[in-house]
């Protein structure tokens, strides 16, 4: 489904309930995710962002998945630890249901394993086992969840996989998506038959149909190590068929083949998490902690926090300044600026001019020749700037300023008199005054700005202009024969003008787009067809 990501709302949209939604940032084949803020904050959340998940409109007719949607919200919004992300809200509101959730700055695990495997750089061990540590912690939080009444909830995750692993720039490791756990008490059950989660991250008795538990996400936990260990797949295959036969009954090759720096005691751990007799692997995710950090401690011990923190800010510095920059535009928008649209109303800033001009009998404006240099303007010449106004309109001011000059120098290097000419152009009749060297000017403005000199030229616009596209399956994306990034890509900061996008998809699929980008403006390709 086609959708504008990274742009922000009109304001028309935007109330959602307790909510103010800000911006659509990704939408999928069963929801929508908006960038949204409290509309009643309060001091201690004035400046805190949430991410709405939405139901799509063709689904709220889906008996079955609206009962998931629910059970996921009620399921998460008890799950309060820091290695799993925070559910705030859920509800029905405008007639949809949703759930609201903490904003997270950082890049999912999958893009970590990704780079790793198309840039030939395994990731460290330390790195790789001090985030499966922080997620066990977060899941073992989870499985051992018990009712008000204090009864376990018997929690299973049922889709631990790198997309569901999220990265923050603090070093935090948080897992995500509950959307088909299983627990006691849902109100929606597995149908006999089926099989919910990632098909190449499912655990053997997920793919038979069986009973699961806990141990059913120790075993996707180790399908996770692996591959984060060897950037390779594990049990990915062409087919469906193919992957759940490698599953339930390939031999799963010993990491250390592929890597010879990895210790016998931390391939025994991968091993043993990935036994497909699930009485042979750890029987808590905690276990699965203590085993790897008992692994690591003779090898440098598992990464910190810190460290954490310093990998995603260093290697993936592009993608988290192109969040960043959306944040900052959120942030702007809700503070009340105008984005590149001149003032909020749509209406210039007030601009009072007044000149004292000698009498003249025939105010005449002489016309400008440009292949004229722009002289060094009058030292007698005052502008005084007060309050606040858009950069739009310190632009036209500088014109006319600019204006002024030119015209007073190219009737004096006429050999004419210096007569004065008064002439009004732009909206509310904005005065551009022509005066002889000894006239005084002033202009007043309602801005912020500092007291400045008259500009001797018109200002270039130098502000860069913003790229912003998605796709699905994801795909690489090259400008002007240069990689910028893969999909979702929100709000890259390129130069004004016309460029060459070239998209090539995971598929291997490629197509063109030619671009026209305007200065402080966002193009918004949405999600490429392919």
């Amino acid at each position: 489904m086609n959708s504008l990501v990274g742009s922000l709302l009109p304001v028309a949209e935007r109330p959602f309930g307790n909510y103010e939604l800000v911006s659509k940032i990704a939408t999928g084949g069963m929801a929508e995710i908006f960038l949204a803020r409290r509309a009643d904050p309060t001091e201690d959340n004035a400046d805190e962002l949430v991410v709405i998940k939405r139901v799509l409109p063709h689904l709220l007719e889906e008996s079955r998945f609206i009962a998931m949607f629910r059970d996921e919200a009620r399921l998460a919004s008890q799950i309060i630890h820091p290695n799993v992300c925070r559910v705030f809200d859920s509800g029905r509101v405008q007639g949809t249901y949703f759930i609201a959730m903490e904003y997270l700055h950082g890049v999912p695990m999958s893009r970590m394993l990704l780079r790793a495997a198309r840039t030939k750089q395994h990731l460290s061990a330390s790195m790789v086992v001090g985030l499966l540590v922080q997620c066990c912690i977060g899941l073992h939080h989870a499985h051992e969840l018990k009712s008000r009444d204090g009864r376990p909830l018997d929690v299973v995750h049922r889709d631990v996989s790198p997309p569901n692993i999220f990265v923050t720039t603090d070093g935090l490791a948080k897992m995500l998506d509950f959307g088909v756990a299983k627990a006691r008490g849902a109100s929606q059950k597995t149908r006999t038959g089926t099989v919910k989660g990632k098909n190449s991250y499912m655990s053997p008795e997920q793919i038979l149909g069986q009973e699961v538990d806990k141990r059913s996400d120790v075993f996707s936990l180790g399908i996770v190590l692996w591959e984060a260990l060897s950037a390779r797949r594990l049990f990915s295959r062409d087919t469906d068929f193919l992957t759940f036969t490698a599953i339930t009954k390939a031999e799963v090759q010993d990491i250390r083949e592929i890597r010879e720096d990895i210790s016998d005691g931390l391939a025994a751990v991968v091993n043993k998490s990935l036994a497909q007799d699930r009485d042979d692997r750890y029987g808590s995710a905690k276990e699965l902690a203590d085993a790897l950090t008992a692994a690591m401690a003779d090898d440098g011990g598992v990464a910190s926090e810190s460290e954490i923190a310093e990998f995603v800010s260093q290697r993936f510095s592009k993608e988290l300044v192109s969040m960043s920059e959306l944040t900052k535009d959120v942030a702007e928008q809700l503070d009340g600026h105008a984005l590149d649209e001149g003032e909020p109303d749509g209406q210039p800033p007030a601009i009072e001019a007044t000149a004292r001009l000698p009498r003249s009998k025939s105010p005449t404006l002489p016309m400008v020749d440009p292949s004229i240099p722009t002289p060094i303007p009058p030292t007698n010449t005052e502008l005084i700037f007060r309050g606040r106004v858009s950069r739009r309109w310190l632009i036209m001011a500088g014109v006319a300023a600019t204006l002024v000059v030119l015209a007073f120098a190219l009737s004096r290097d006429c050999g004419e008199s210096a007569s004065p000419a008064v002439a009004t152009s732009a909206p509310d009749a904005t005065v551009i005054a022509v005066v002889p060297p000894d006239a005084h000017i002033k202009i007043t403005m309602d801005a912020g700005v500092p007291d400045a000199a008259v500009p001797t030229k018109p200002e270039v616009d130098k502000r860069p202009a913003y790229l912003t596209v998605d796709s699905s399956p994801y795909a690489t994306i090259y400008v002007d024969g240069k990689k910028l990034g893969v999909t979702p890509i929100f709000k890259a900061k390129l130069k004004p003008g016309k460029h060459k996008l070239k998209a090539v998809s995971a598929t291997g699929a490629k197509q063109t787009v030619r671009l026209k980008l305007k200065p402080g403006r966002t193009k918004n390709l949405g999600r490429l067809k392919w």
